[in-house]
């Protein structure tokens, strides 16, 4: 048996008997996109792990190398930095592929976090509302683009 495939058997077998490992597998199953590493006591709040749970948890994941620990000095704090994409390596815990992404190889577009949104309702006419949905950090610098952008559409006659 290989290194790898006893890791995928390893990391199955964990995820089917022991709760801990559910836990991880279905955040790493939603997280969009893989950071560049995760903080351990962040990641163990966030999962609600009792600490001996946490440590056994990261001490598997950095024995099976889906990342390698880092130790908190100063202001940083201790944390796992990720061989392979998250959602790659919940897929193969649950039998639902049968390699691991390495982090920074997908070829997927990078996408940024969503700026959020808010909708606003104007009046345009007195018959007729309009949404526009605008980032939270609309600038006076998105003002000029997007007034520069409404006078270049073509306009029908004026009634």
């Amino acid at each position: 048996m290989t290194k790898l495939s006893k890791t995928i058997s390893d990391l199955r077998e964990s995820f089917q008997a022991w709760p801990p490992t559910r836990l991880y597998v279905d955040w790493a199953r939603d997280v969009e996109d893989t950071p560049e590493a995760t903080a351990t006591k962040e990641l163990s709040e966030l999962l609600e792990l009792k600490p001996v749970d946490a440590k056994e948890l990261f001490d598997g994941i950095v024995k099976l190398g889906l990342a390698e620990r880092i130790v908190g000095r100063r202001t940083h704090p201790s944390r796992l930095k990720w061989r392979y994409t998250l959602r790659s390596i919940a897929a193969v815990a649950m039998g639902e592929a049968d390699d691991f992404e390495p982090v920074g190889r997908s070829l997927a577009p990078v996408r940024k976090p969503a700026t959020p949104l808010i909708e606003y309702v104007f009046q345009l006419r007195r018959d007729l509302k309009i949404r526009l949905s605008l980032p939270a950090d609309f600038s006076k610098q998105d003002i000029v683009r997007l007034t520069a952008f409404l006078e270049t559409l073509p306009l029908g006659s004026d009634e």
